[in-house]
């Protein structure tokens, strides 16, 4: 069984290849930055830095923690951000296996229930956690993330005034 985590770790250590990766933490409080950059067949080397103020979206924060990056070498860089909104949710399902392209369907068709408004305005993913026999066929465990459309619009627009590049 995969972890989430884990399968967001991976994906993350697949981009390293000898450049660095850049992944953000837009806290309450403070912003969380960690700089990962593999060489060779080792382990990422990872340089945790602490901001110590909320980055909101108003300029002068933007001002400020852009000089931050700067003064840390940090700016230019492909960068994963978290992001916490109260659209985010996350849900277990249990569907048949089936092709990607259905099972991308049958997982916006099981979270209908779980948005407001359009589908058209959210964005879905899974994570495939396990795949069990059942009677004749095949079942896959996924969890489920879906989030607003407009809320990943706003923080790859504010991660892009940041100088750096969203993936």
């Amino acid at each position: 069984m995969i972890s989430p985590i884990s399968s967001w770790k991976k994906r993350i250590l697949k981009r390293l290849h000898d450049r660095p990766v850049l992944a953000v933490d837009f806290g309450d409080s403070s912003t969380k930055v960690v700089r990962m950059m593999k060489k060779g067949g080792g382990p990422p080397a990872i340089t945790p830095l602490l901001y110590p103020e909320r980055v909101s979206a108003d300029p002068p924060s933007i001002q400020r923690f852009s000089r931050f990056l700067a003064t840390h070498h940090l700016t230019e860089m492909e960068t994963a951000a978290g992001i916490a909104d109260p659209s985010f949710k996350m849900v277990r399902l249990d569907l048949p296996k089936m092709p990607d392209f259905d099972l991308k369907e049958a997982v916006r068709w099981q979270l209908r229930d779980q948005i407001e408004g359009s589908p058209d305005d959210y964005s879905f993913r899974y994570t495939i956690l396990d795949e069990y026999p059942m009677g004749e066929g095949s079942r896959l465990a996924l969890m489920a993330y879906l989030l607003r459309k407009e809320t990943v619009r706003e923080r790859t627009a504010m991660l892009r005034r940041l100088s750096l590049k969203p993936v």
